[in-house]
């Protein structure tokens, strides 16, 4: 996945005409999603990303805990993004990651990641209580 390609396809479907905001939407999205993997499982399974968004993705901050509002709101905060932007374009961005990478390495990032952050893939809220409601 190339950066270039990225910025096209989230624009596109979040309607952010800004580049910059939606390259720092991609870029914080890659690296709080990263925040929630072991170190090594991170470098592994970001080998088919560009350099740029491999580095974001395998950022060397140690491994963390939160839930997905934890997750949104961190995306929020690093991209001056409104809780609902910022969770609609995370969804995006989790997407593209989906159709970039192969079926494995997605299903080794969701078993990885805490109880609650399987909607963050499949794009549908668990319910009305949901973070991503």
């Amino acid at each position: 996945m190339q950066l270039q390609e990225s910025l096209t396809r989230i624009r596109k479907s979040t309607g952010i005409e800004d580049p910059d905001v939606a390259r720092r939407l991609i870029m914080s999205s890659l690296e709080t999603l990263g925040e929630l993997l072991p170190k090594a499982e991170r470098i592994r399974i970001g080998a088919p990303l560009s350099r740029e968004l491999r580095e974001a993705f395998s950022s060397d901050r140690s491994q963390d805990t939160f839930t997905l509002e934890e997750f949104y709101n961190r995306i929020s905060s690093r991209t001056d993004l409104g809780y609902p932007e910022a969770k609609d374009g995370a969804m995006a961005v989790m997407q593209l990651i989906r159709e970039t990478m192969g079926p494995n390495e997605i299903q080794e990032i969701q078993r990885s990641l805490p109880d609650g952050f399987q909607e963050l893939f499949s794009g549908r809220p668990k319910g009305p209580l949901s973070p991503s409601a």
